[in-house]
Formats: structure tokens, sequence, C-alpha cells
């Protein structure tokens, strides 16, 4: 029954994951121009550290003209860097590779400490992860979303399959969908989560026993001829929030920063601990094969396809 009823209402789930996605949040810099270094981030928690630097004046302060363009939606997000619009964008290390597939044109630059979580709604019979056989669970396809959910089923001993998976985009809508118990379950990460669950929503794992690295800013392979140096200060612009991000949470007063996200309600959430951030790094070896590995078994990367230089370690050193 619950196939069939998910069958039905798919068409509708994916209009409204697709409608979630028509719109961007540009976080505003005074000084745009066609010179702008152009960036595009996600309101996740893994990417504070850019808003800090947008908010705190950092980028100013090493002369850094930055233009940081803020999606709710990855997808468009995606879209905007895959069309030359942005310079550079947060990603993740399984659409990174598949792009790379298609002509080597991008490139890794870092990766920031991106957790996914899997909840369940109030009305949801998921109490564990063995739980989520037939359920409906809305993630990201082709995304790293995919691969932990695909990854988790395979802990139970469930294949992909077992698992019904809309795909809705949109950050926020995915989450007020569940809140809504419009479905069974939904991969979020932070900050959504928190608020998920301070609206109702229960957790029932995280991802770090899963997957790790997940993310990954990526550039074109242009932009790192071109603007070298750009990229090497947006690097350390990272580092230098991460110090006042660290320096604030030290103090008792880190949660007043989530502020700094354009997300309605962000200051709502009381239940986040906000944990020390680290310097900017490369993912491990062993994430980037495993993603590699995950999107050939979906014959979403061909089996045979000379595997390409993903990473530049020009502006971060690999300490893992």
């Amino acid at each position: 029954m619950k196939k069939i009823l998910f069958a039905a209402f798919l068409p509708l789930l994916l209009l409204l994951g697709q409608t979630g996605c028509n719109q961007k949040r540009e976080v505003v810099n005074d000084s745009i121009d066609s010179l702008s270094l152009r960036v595009g981030v996600l309101p996740t928690l893994d990417c504070l550290p850019f808003y800090i630097a947008e908010e705190t004046g950092i980028f100013d302060t090493l002369g850094l003209n930055i233009h940081l363009i803020s999606y709710s939606c990855a997808m468009n997000c995606d879209t905007s860097f895959l069309r030359h619009h942005l310079d550079c964008a947060m990603s993740d290390i399984v659409k990174a590779q598949l792009w790379n597939a298609e002509n080597d044109s991008v490139r890794g630059l870092l990766t920031t400490p991106l957790r996914l979580y899997l909840l369940t709604s109030r009305q949801a019979r998921i109490i564990n992860v063995e739980s989520i056989k037939e359920k409906i669970i809305a993630i990201t396809r082709h995304s790293v979303c995919d691969m932990l959910l695909d990854n988790i089923s395979r802990s139970v001993k469930l294949g992909s399959e077992e698992v019904n998976k809309p795909q809705i985009n949109d950050f926020d809508l995915r989450m007020s969908m569940l809140v809504q118990n419009q479905y069974d379950g939904a991969l979020l990460p932070e900050p959504y989560s928190s608020l998920a669950q301070q609206r109702g929503a229960r957790l029932v794992s995280p991802s770090d026993r899963f997957c790790k690295d997940l993310s990954l800013l990526v550039a074109h392979r242009s932009t790192l001829e071109q603007r070298p140096n750009d990229l090497k200060q947006l690097v350390k612009a990272y580092n230098q929030a991460v110090d006042t991000i660290n320096a604030r949470i030290a103090s008792g007063s880190g949660h007043s920063l989530l502020s700094a996200l354009p997300i309605t309600d962000i200051e709502t959430d009381t239940t986040l601990t906000l944990r020390p951030f680290s310097y900017a790094t490369l993912p491990n070896d062993s994430s980037l094969t495993a993603a590699r590995t995950w999107a050939i078994g979906r014959k979403l990367l061909p089996a045979k396809k000379t595997d390409t230089t993903l990473i530049d370690s020009t502006f971060v050193s690999k300490t893992k």
C-alpha cells in the first residue's frame, strides 16, 4: 500500500521539490563589479565561515572583492556554477566527480565539516535505521545525500531500491514537508536538522559512521589558472573566519553567529550545539574513492572511465 500511495503522489512531490528551487538569496557586497570573485554557498552550518568572513569584513580586510551568493537549493547553485555564472561553489564529492567525467574541468579546493542527519516525522513508524524499509525518505539524488542513504540502507542489509527516495532539493521545503508529516523521513544538514527536531521531528542517525568529507568547494580550472591569488586569499579568509567563530564559541556566544545564515527563524534554534571549526582541509582519499565506487555501482560513472585529478592541493595542505 505504501508503494502504491508513493507512486500516486510522486509527481506532486517532484513538482514541489523543483518549485522550491526557483529562488536564490544573495549576501550583498556593496562593491560588486565584473571583477568580483563569484562564490556560491549554501545556508548550511558548514558554510558558516564564508558568511562570517563577509559579515565581519574579513574579505574587505584582505582586499578580496567577493560576490557571495547564497542558494537555499543546492541544485540552483550547481546549475549556476556549471553555466559559469559562479567562479567557485559549494558542492560535494559525488557531484564533482560526475561533472569531471564530462570534460575534467572542475577542481576541488577544500572540504567543510558537512554532516547530514537522517530524521523521521512524528507520525512515521521509524524507530531505528532498520525501520526505513519501504519508507519515503526525501533526499537530493546523485549526490552525497543519495550515497549516504544507500550506505545507511546497506548497513542493515537493504538494497537501494527498498527505500523510496523522492527528490526534494530545497532545504527549507524538505524540512517543512518533514515536520508536516508529508513523508516518513529526510536527510538534512545543520541547522535544518536542529530546526526540524525543534518542531517535532526525531533523529534516527547522523552521517558520521557512514560517510565523511562529504562537501567540496569547487572551482573551474580556468579560475585556478586566471585567479590563483584570489583563491589563496579566499582560503585565508575562511581560516580567519574559523578563528572568529571558535573564539565566540569559547566565550559562550557562538549561537549568535547563526544569524549570519539566511534562514527564516534561525534565531529560534536553541537546540543546536556549535562545535569548534577546523581550518580548511582536503577530503580524504578514501572518501573520494568511496564516492567514485558508489557512483560506478549506480551506473552514474562508467567503470572504465579514467580517474581524473579532482583535488587541487595548491591552496590547502593535506593534513589527514
